[in-house]
């Protein structure tokens, strides 16, 4: 039996929608998503130094600033760790 499914128009662009046009930023997000798996304080820092440089390089990357906010509430990494995490910045 097969199964024969149409996506809607609205479902086709999102799965067409790019995260961010910059190659750069995107390979920061990627591996910073990489190192938050990880579970460590070191791991999760660099991650969130990562996820910084990506916003730096497209400030329009909003999957990166979802993943500041992850690593920032993971509990591993104590506050004021990042400069994106300061209440100054939020």
């Amino acid at each position: 039996m097969e199964l024969k499914t149409q996506l809607l128009d609205s479902e086709k662009q999102t799965l067409e929608k790019k995260p961010t046009e910059n190659i750069e930023a995107y390979s920061s997000f990627l591996r910073g998503r990489k190192l938050l798996r990880e579970d460590s304080e070191a791991s999760v820092r660099q991650a969130l130094s990562l996820f910084e440089k990506a916003i730096e390089l497209d400030p329009s990357f909003a999957k990166a600033y979802v993943c500041v906010w992850q690593g920032a509430t993971t509990g591993l990494v104590t506050p004021g760790a990042s400069p994106m995490t300061s209440p100054s910045h939020m």
